[in-house]
């Protein structure tokens, strides 16, 4: 999908949006506006355990909240190179603008083989196991929680 493709389909959106009828546009309104702030509360609750995860790790808890920096600090304390930052946007990028599926599909493979080994680094630095791992690739907000605020002890980069 390319940005020209993303301007089109929301404009149909809107097209959509203004051919409902009032009681169905303030309907779509009220759901959005909950969504929005159940969205909102369950990014305060993360950003909330990611602060107290880098306090376990002896990192400042400011460091959680600051875009693309938290995520260089917490590759920092699971022993991952932040390099992989640069190659994960590159992976982004060209899946974004190179209109093959079959590139698509793996550059969405290699970022899914990133994410993974990233939980897997994180239960390991706390010392977990492949049961925390699994928990953080399905259920993340509940296992980062639970890291967070259990008894999980930092043990080092890659549970070294």
């Amino acid at each position: 999908m390319n940005i020209l493709s993303s301007t089109a389909d929301i404009q149909e959106l809107e097209d959509i949006f203004n051919r409902m009828s009032p009681e169905s546009q303030n309907a779509f309104a009220t759901f959005f506006l909950v969504f929005l702030g159940i969205m909102l509360i369950f990014a305060i609750i993360q950003i909330i355990a990611y602060w107290k995860l880098f306090k376990k790790a002896n990192e400042a808890g400011w460091k959680s909240i600051i875009p693309i920096y938290n995520i260089i600090v917490l590759y920092k304390i699971i022993g991952i190179t932040p390099w992989i930052i640069l190659g994960i946007f590159i992976i982004s990028l060209v899946g974004e603008f190179v209109a093959s599926p079959i590139v698509s599909s793996i550059c969405i493979l290699l970022s899914a083989v990133i994410t993974i080994y990233q939980s897997h680094m994180l239960s390991k630095s706390y010392g977990k196991g492949i049961g925390y791992t699994l928990g953080l690739i399905f259920l993340s907000p509940i296992f980062t929680l639970m890291l967070a605020f259990g008894s999980a002890k930092y043990v080092g980069p890659r549970g070294k």
